[in-house]
């Protein structure tokens, strides 16, 4: 009876005890810490640490990609400009100024195929950046923030190089060097396109773009330099005898200067806008030039003899910084996202403010003479199988526009004017990238898009922190060992 009676004694003191550690325990608050309160007044991450002097708890705040913190150390502000750059597997940005240690990030990364991206160009206003998938022959577009990934233009059966956008009438212009053609499609309804302007077929010769909205100009490299209106007329070969294979076309909107790198004397030059005026620029650090851009008074060129993008002063050559080395990489375009880059002139014929020229589908900002002073208008345009109504600014049906016909008669023509094999129509895939070999009649039960299921999603209620729970199995087990043993 003694023995029962102590045993019973032991077991209500060893219960006693564990409820009074629990009840201790919970009752008990945890070490503060300094990004609990209001997340350390941080707006976006709060970083503990511990002091190394003290050993207390420290913090310091961080931002997410693609923004650095303001002066307060607390907030965060979105990077206005950065180098926009790619390679054959990713499209990268990089900070121009080390804002913050170790900060380099300006954007998440995009993945492209891993024939990389040959054209590559933003518009600052619109946040979107453009780039063409070589593998694909497919023209995208993403929000800088990583989001929001569409199709805007595909090259059937063609080749996409260079492309650009015109930041104020919102088209972007392409060169498919397979096919020979300068293309158009508006940005702000992609489904409207059409070819310009005919050109020499190289697909061996990688070529350049850039358009100068504010002086309604579209240059383009072949071997030599073209310039033409931005609507593709008043086409013009810039002469020169010093250009031997330019390409990787760049302007200088400040000085009204057009850049460019010479594969063949390997030696980056630049001339105005007329062809006039050529100047070399003399550098021992340029040695394989491909492409370049400008921003202020610098130039950023890809060297592919040094696998890297260097920066260099626009007039002397002189080296400033190596900003990427990529050993491994081909790099394959560059640009400087910035809004300063992309200023808008006053009275522009085809800016949003004058709402787009008044065009229903395609604006062009051509240059003319008034009294002698270079002014713009606005000349409007239509898509493929359309034509200007008399009032010069609607479309309509054009009645001796060709139709679409693919090569091989075993083709399915696409809406957006790609070709594909008629196999593939109504295959439950959209190969058209327009979803067109997919919206008619394709009704056929095993294509339908099935619904996926809804997960389960399993409540875990709050409560006791890890360090509790952790405090409260120990107590029990040491309890049961305890009760074993007696």
């Amino acid at each position: 009876m003694a023995k029962v009676t102590s045993r019973s004694t032991h077991v209500f003191i060893a219960t006693a005890a564990v409820l009074w550690l629990a009840a201790a325990g919970y009752g008990q608050d945890e070490v503060s810490s300094p990004c609990s309160n209001n997340n350390g007044g941080c707006q976006h991450m709060c970083n503990e640490s511990i002091s190394g002097s003290d050993g207390l708890l420290a913090y310091s705040c961080s931002c997410n990609i693609g923004y650095h913190l303001a002066e307060d150390m607390h907030n965060c502000v979105l990077v206005e400009e950065f180098l926009l750059y790619s390679d054959d597997k990713f499209i990268k940005g990089k900070v121009l100024s080390n804002v913050s240690q170790g900060y380099t990030a300006a954007i998440l990364p995009v993945t492209t195929s891993n024939a990389g991206s040959a054209g590559l160009d933003f518009d600052a206003r619109d946040n979107y950046i453009y780039y063409s998938d070589v593998s694909q022959n497919i023209i995208y577009r993403i929000h800088r923030n990583g989001t929001g990934k569409e199709i805007v233009s595909t090259s059937p059966n063609g080749c996409v190089e260079g492309l650009v956008v015109d930041w104020v009438a919102k088209n972007l212009y392409y060169i498919d060097s397979r096919k020979g053609t300068l293309n158009v499609v508006s940005t702000r309804n992609v489904t409207n396109q059409r070819v310009l302007l005919k050109i020499t077929k190289k697909p061996s010769v990688q070529r350049g773009i850039v358009v100068h909205p504010n002086k309604g100009y579209i240059f383009f490299s072949e071997m030599g330099i073209s310039r033409a209106y931005t609507d593709g007329s008043n086409l013009i070969k810039l002469g020169s005898h010093n250009q031997r294979w330019p390409r990787g076309l760049a302007l200088d909107f400040a000085t009204d200067r057009l850049y460019w790198c010479d594969v063949l004397s390997e030696k980056v030059q630049h001339s105005n806008l007329d062809g006039t005026d050529v100047r070399d620029i003399i550098s021992t650090s340029i040695r394989s030039p491909w492409l370049i851009t400008i921003h202020k008074d610098w130039m950023y060129i890809i060297d592919w003899d040094r696998d890297a993008i260097m920066k260099l002063h626009k007039l002397t050559g002189v080296l400033d910084n190596i900003e990427v080395r990529q050993p491994r990489n081909w790099l394959m375009g560059v640009k400087v996202y910035s809004e300063h880059e992309q200023l808008i002139i006053n009275n522009h014929p085809c800016s949003i403010a004058a709402d787009y020229g008044g065009c229903q589908k395609l604006c062009f900002a051509v240059p003319f003479k008034k009294w002698k002073i270079s002014l713009l208008k606005a000349r409007c345009d239509c898509p493929f199988g359309e034509m200007v109504d008399s009032d010069g600014k609607t479309c309509v049906t054009d009645p001796n526009a060709e139709s679409m016909v693919c090569p091989n008669a075993q083709d399915f023509a696409c809406n957006n004017m790609r070709c594909i094999p008629k196999a593939y129509v109504c295959d439950g895939y959209d190969d058209c990238h327009d979803n067109s070999d997919e919206a008619l009649n394709c009704t056929r039960a095993e294509y339908t898009e099935q619904p996926s299921p809804v997960p389960t999603v399993v409540t875990v209620s709050g409560g006791a922190s890890k360090c509790i729970q952790y405090r409260l199995v120990t107590t029990l087990s040491i309890v049961i060992a305890y009760l074993f043993i007696i």
